[in-house]
């Protein structure tokens, strides 16, 4: 959880927040501390929390500590993946783009403005990384979307529904 300002990470998973990544960055530890990465009820998944609140982020996030535990995490892990403050609001997702190497958007339906959206795209291709794609969170079928869902919904089960019967 490399959203320092508004960690949320460690809510979804029921993780204490601290200790956490801010603890580890001001520590003067240069190994990993076994309780840094902690296992969670997801098979081959670990957590890292965001620890502690700190009075600078940016700061922390762009430390050469940071390009270190990040480059650590690559050589040992198949996927790292870093949750961070939206794009727009702060520098902090700016600079973790650099240590990444690729970028998946999650864009918040009926919250977020076409034009932020924008915004957010272009500062992302400015970092040089690939957008891997967008998530949308919040979409509600029933509503704005509603024929559209089910009509997929009907030709999908249709369509598997017709392969099972001619496997049998």
């Amino acid at each position: 959880d490399c959203d320092l300002r508004r960690p949320r990470t460690h809510l979804v998973f029921g993780q204490p927040r601290v200790p956490g990544l801010t603890d580890f960055l001001v520590s003067g530890e240069t190994e990993i501390p076994e309780w840094l990465e902690r296992s969670v009820d997801v098979p081959n998944l670990h957590l890292v929390t965001c620890g502690s609140r700190s009075p600078n982020p940016a700061e922390l996030l762009g430390s050469q500590k940071m390009q270190a535990l990040m480059k650590q995490w690559r050589e040992h892990y198949d996927m790292v993946i870093v949750d961070s403050p939206p794009i727009i609001s702060v520098a902090d997702s700016s600079i973790l783009a650099r240590e990444v190497d690729s970028i998946l958007m999650v864009v918040r339906t009926q919250q977020t403005k076409e034009r932020a959206v924008e915004q957010a795209r272009d500062v992302l291709l400015q970092t040089g990384k690939p957008i891997f794609g967008v998530v949308l969170n919040d979409v509600d079928y029933t509503k704005q979307y509603g024929a559209y869902y089910y009509y997929y919904h009907y030709y999908y089960r249709q369509y598997y529904s017709h392969d099972e019967d001619e496997q049998a």
